[in-house]
This record gives structure tokens, C-alpha cells and sequence, in this order.
């Protein structure tokens, strides 16, 4: 687990660089105030992990998710009628044969179960940000689609906070870079939990 979520401070990393932020062009989502809900995040990954970032403002939470992690048991999805049928489909399409061609590969060479287990949320990452209250003022935050940078910016108490998070496919991380102007010290917890118990399946045994 000491690959999947980075915080970084700093640069290096073999993606676009983040120093001077995403540039303003049409090629963004962007919105004026933080995520209610789930759908509302703005989405990142690199293909085996990725988040949904809310975008608060006293706290970030990320929706994790991780491809290995998904619902039932290791299981081989491959019809034991597919070998058998698979010539009497080839002559039906030969045949011209088209629907019954279709019906019987449906019935007989589609993999079980029919659907693929479903992914399951890694867990949730929540940086809380304590320090004096304020109304945030100047928010917004967006995701550019050229870089895949998710940015949260806005001031509070006549400091300009900066949140980029991004998903490294090179360095396969998430990584996210805190800062402040002027310079102001970053002061965060960040607790991490998730929402259902996890257990696997070990022969006769569970974990």
C-alpha cells in the first residue's frame, strides 16, 4: 500500500509539471464551490488506481479506488458449452444466419456469470486543514483534461491556498502537492477509512 497514495511536496515526478498550475484554456472542467456529492468530484487515475476529489475547503476528502479490490472470488468465467458450440455458430454466420447465429452465441459462448464483479471503493483519504476560521473567498476548482491535474485554489484569511492532484501512470502514485502564498505554513491530518469491512477468501479460510 505504500505505492497507492503519496502526499508530495515536491517534483519529479514523470508527468506534466505542476509548478506554474494548468494552463486557463477550454480544455477544463471547472466550478465555483466544492463537490455535495460523488458525482460532483472530479475524477482522476492512470489506468489502476484513481480518485474522486471533492474539493473542500477546511477539508479534502478522495474517494480512492484500486483494481484489484472488487466484490466476490477469484473465478473462471469461461462457458464449459463455448468449445462445443462455437462451430455450429461459425456455419450459421456462413449461412448468413445472422440472429440465430447471435441467439446461440449468446446463449452458449458468453463468459458466467454474464456481468464482471464490481469494483469496490479502495477507502476514502480525508486531509483536514485546521487553522483560524474564514470564509473562503476566490474559490474554484477544475480538472484539466490535457494534463489530468485536478487544482483546487482559493483565499482565506489573505492566504492564497493551492490543492493539484494528480495520478502518475510513470511513477503509479497519486500524488498531491499543498501551497500557499505568501508562504504560510501547511498544518493537516489526515485520516483514512472505509466504508464496509474487507475479507478474502483463502481456500476454506477467510481473512
Amino acid at each position: 500500500m505504500a505505492n497507492t497514495a503519496v502526499l508530495a511536496a515536491t517534483a519529479g515526478l514523470s508527468t506534466p509539471r505542476i509548478a506554474g498550475g494548468p494552463a486557463r484554456h477550454a480544455s477544463r472542467l471547472w466550478y465555483r464551490q466544492p463537490a455535495r456529492e460523488w458525482i460532483e468530484a472530479l475524477p482522476i487515475g492512470n489506468g489502476r488506481m484513481g480518485a474522486m476529489i471533492f474539493g473542500g475547503i477546511g477539508h479534502e476528502r478522495l474517494q480512492l479506488n484500486e483494481d484489484t479490490l472488487w466484490t466476490g472470488g477469484p473465478y473462471d468465467p469461461v462457458s464449459p458449452e463455448a468449445r462445443e458450440a462455437l462451430p455450429e455458430v461459425r456455419r450459421l454466420v456462413e449461412q448468413g444466419q445472422y440472429a440465430e447465429a447471435e441467439a446461440l452465441a449468446d446463449a452458449k459462448l458468453i463468459g458466467r456469470p454474464r456481468t464482471q464483479m464490481a469494483y469496490q471503493s479502495f477507502g476514502e483519504l480525508r486531509l483536514i486543514f485546521p487553522g483560524p476560521d474564514g470564509e473562503a473567498q476566490a474559490y474554484e476548482r477544475e480538472l484539466d483534461l490535457d494534463s489530468a491535474i485536478a487544482t483546487v485554489r482559493y483565499t482565506r484569511n489573505g492566504i492564497e491556498y493551492r490543492r493539484e492532484i494528480l495520478a502518475s501512470t510513470a511513477d503509479d502514485i497519486l500524488a498531491i502537492r499543498l501551497s500557499a502564498r505568501p508562504r504560510s505554513a501547511w498544518m493537516w491530518n489526515w485520516p483514512a477509512s472505509r466504508p464496509k469491512p474487507m475479507s478474502r477468501q483463502m481456500g476454506r479460510s477467510s481473512i
